[in-house]
């Protein structure tokens, strides 16, 4: 293959690792109020289920939702009178055999999807 046609395939090659670098920064611990406006309005299919258990330890999420529990009781007992308010996330996530309580945290992704984490 010449120079000029290797080029683009080393920029793609390149930029592989890089995205999903990119997604992962797209999650954000959005504020307590706006969560909970998202959570309101979430479809019962735009959410994701992950225990805090099967994360490394370390992980982001972990530490937030799992490690600093304590600092946050008031803020996930907002989330779960979000989700109770929410009829079709409420059936939803019970008929994946979540009980509301279990939530430790969600954070919002930038497609619009929620990830709840459980304890």
């Amino acid at each position: 293959m010449n120079r000029i046609a290797k080029m683009p395939v080393i920029i793609l090659l390149s930029a592989l690792p890089l995205a999903g670098v990119a997604s992962a920064a797209t999650m954000s611990m959005e504020s307590p109020s706006s969560l909970d406006a998202t959570v309101r309005t979430l479809g019962p299919s735009q959410f994701n289920v992950v225990t805090l258990g099967s994360l490394d330890t370390g992980d982001a999420a972990k530490t937030a939702f799992q490690d600093n529990a304590s600092a946050h009781a008031g803020e996930v007992a907002m989330l779960h009178r979000s989700v109770e308010a929410n009829r079709s996330l409420d059936r939803a996530l019970k008929s994946q055999n979540v009980n509301i309580d279990d939530i430790a945290g969600a954070q919002k992704a930038a497609d619009g999807t929620v990830t709840f984490y459980l304890r």
